[in-house]
């Protein structure tokens, strides 16, 4: 599996030592954490984030704050598309940007000025309830196949290996891995294996 085809998302709320949990995470072969924590202030992120070995930190990014990427040399930012598109932020390259947009033009428009992006709802969420699929997002483009566009929404170990049969580079995940905190890992490492099996048949 290239290593970059399982993306996890945090949870909003923080858990008791995550950090540990993002770190067992990437020892498990997942390609990158985003930590996405809407409610958290900077100096918090900037905390959690120094409980992080330097190691770690490339395959990290964080959503949001440019301020915590730059600071902590956390390995991306990854932002909404309408302030990827009116701010036009400007980083160094060793940084990954990324960003999250909703329908097939703007996967285009990003992927012009991202390394990746995740596109939603794909299936019916598992965290936003009420948040169910687009059928428009079924299938990716022709025209956009091969770009590291990321399926999200409602992606779990049933239908991960679908989503990569519509044409989507990888999966981006949250609420199937986060519903039951304990076992994180190990449905992360059934994520892999899903997508194991698919990268030797293609």
């Amino acid at each position: 599996m290239p290593e970059d085809k399982l993306i996890v998302i945090t949870p909003e709320y923080t858990l008791e030592k995550e950090t540990d949990l993002w770190m067992q995470l990437l020892d498990a072969g997942v390609g990158r954490v985003h930590i996405r924590k809407p409610n958290a202030k900077l100096e918090s992120l900037l905390g959690l984030m120094t409980k992080v070995p330097t190691a770690y930190r490339e395959q990290i990014s964080v959503h949001y704050y440019p301020e915590v990427t730059l600071k902590t040399d956390v390995g991306g930012l990854h932002q909404p598309y309408r302030h990827l598109v009116n701010s036009r932020i400007l980083l160094p390259a060793i940084y990954r940007l990324s960003a999250s947009v909703h329908n097939w033009e703007e996967a285009r428009k990003a992927m012009k000025l991202c390394s990746y992006c995740f596109i939603s709802p794909v299936f019916n969420s598992i965290s936003k309830k009420g948040y169910n699929a687009n059928p428009e997002l079924k299938n990716v483009p022709e025209h956009l196949k091969g770009n590291k566009i990321y399926a999200l929404g409602g992606v779990d170990i049933q239908n991960a290996q679908e989503a990569l049969d519509m044409g989507y580079y990888g999966v981006a995940v949250m609420g199937t891995i986060w519903e039951e905190p304990e076992w994180a890992i190990d449905k992360a490492k059934a994520l892999i294996e899903v997508i194991n099996k698919k990268s030797i048949s293609s």
